[in-house]
């Protein structure tokens, strides 16, 4: 009988002892056998394996086997990350920036409109913030994620500030922006003044808004911006930061 003859839970608790146990050289060859392997093994990779082990692993596999492997989660750090921020703690260990990104998700929860299912709209808040923050910040947040990866200046600045403070109402404008919730933004707006900045987590509310198709909070920000003259950076990117209350 051939591994793929077997009833999916049996295959899936064979794929697991397996990833949990080999190194990555041979959980990459595997991976290589079919799709269903691969797509198999993927998800133990990065949706169940304990932090612990995919640091290990990540990390032995930039040393012992070059870049395959570092890229292999960098490109698919979105997935491992929101596991992470929907069910936090599984495995005792929770991320700063998870952390982080669990107390945005829960605030912004706190002004959803009361005919909301929670659950539902909890779903898309991680699964749009998540995108926001690994669109903008990119390798930084697999630097933030994973310990003993070379760290720069940027994703030294960033996790003290997610370690030190909580969000900045900026950062908290541009989550409100990356899901939608156009209230969140207006509220918080008014309380921003003009200057700008790219030193926090989303870096700036339009490009969230966009990497997400937040049209309407988009054609909102841009009329306010043009309206009130903020400034534009030296990047494409406009910005609103440096707010003094909630």
């Amino acid at each position: 009988m051939l591994l793929l003859d077997l009833a999916p839970e049996i295959f899936e608790l064979i794929v697991r002892t397996f990833v949990e146990q080999a190194t990555l050289p041979d959980i990459f060859h595997a991976r290589g056998v079919c799709r269903t392997f691969a797509r198999y093994i993927d998800h133990e990779l990065l949706e169940e394996l304990p932090i612990a082990q995919f640091v290990e692993k990540s990390n032995s596999g930039q040393e012992e086997w070059g870049w395959a492997p570092f890229n292999f989660f960098r490109e698919r750090i979105h997935i491992f990350l929101a596991k992470r921020v929907r069910y936090p703690g599984v495995d005792g260990n929770t991320p700063n920036l998870v952390g982080f990104l669990i107390k945005i998700v829960e605030t912004l929860l706190l002004e959803a409109p009361s005919s909301s299912c929670i659950d539902d709209l909890r779903e898309q808040y991680v699964h749009d913030i998540v995108r926001a923050v690994v669109a903008m910040r990119g390798n930084t947040v697999h630097r933030l994620l994973i310990p003993h990866i070379p760290s720069d200046y940027e994703s030294r600045t960033l996790e003290k500030y997610i370690t030190q403070q909580d969000p900045d109402v900026a950062d908290m404008i541009a989550a409100a922006a990356a899901v939608g919730n156009i209230n969140a933004v207006e509220k918080r707006i008014r309380f921003c003044s003009k200057t700008l900045s790219n030193k926090l987590l989303f870096v700036h509310p339009i490009g969230a808004a966009l990497v997400t198709g937040q049209l309407k909070v988009f054609k909102f920000l841009s009329e306010k911006i043009r309206k009130d003259g903020v400034g534009v950076t030296t990047s494409p990117w406009i910005v609103v930061t440096s707010c003094e209350a909630s």
